[in-house]
């Protein structure tokens, strides 16, 4: 690939989330950036709220941890539909299912041995498609790798973290 073609192959994506009370917080995403290249704000910013379950929070909105497994199936169905057209592929259904599994002892600093995370993810791929099953366990395979969102989740991404001294209201 030259130069320009790598120029526009990398993207950056923002995400600004505030908190709103108790354990729900509101996320707005809104403008990113192409190569080097801001794009124009979407016509309008989306809002993504999240809430925590009613032990921790006021239980009215998903959870993080269910975006995360949210974020996860979409991008898998989406990638797998891809590779699937451009394979010839005829798919009529896909349906994605996330499950994930957490000790609460984690993410409350109860048992320092206890991930905060999930302890094991596992996704079930239904997938209503012509051809060998053997063609389409092979494009279900190249979907989970070729899926941003399972590379980051299952390869780990680094995270620099950076605290300001101010932030908006």
């Amino acid at each position: 690939m030259n130069g320009r073609g790598r120029c526009f192959s990398r993207y950056r994506f923002r995400v600004t989330n505030q908190w709103v009370d108790g354990g729900r917080t509101r996320s707005i995403v809104n403008d990113f950036s192409a190569g080097d290249r801001d794009q124009s704000p979407r016509t309008r910013p989306l809002l993504v709220e999240s809430d925590l379950p009613s032990l921790l929070g006021g239980d009215r909105l998903v959870d993080p941890l269910e975006h995360l497994l949210a974020a996860l199936a979409a991008s898998v169905t989406a990638t797998l539909v891809w590779h699937a057209g451009a394979r010839g592929i005829h798919v009529d259904a896909i349906e994605t299912r996330a499950e994930g599994e957490v000790d609460l002892r984690g993410g409350l600093g109860l048992d320092p041995a206890v991930r905060a995370g999930y302890q094991a993810i596992r996704l079930t791929i239904g997938i209503d498609a012509k051809g060998p099953d053997v063609r389409l366990d092979r494009l279900i395979d190249e979907a989970t790798r070729l899926s941003p969102v399972f590379d980051t989740v299952s390869r780990g991404t680094p995270i620099d973290i950076r605290r300001e001294s101010d932030c908006q209201r």
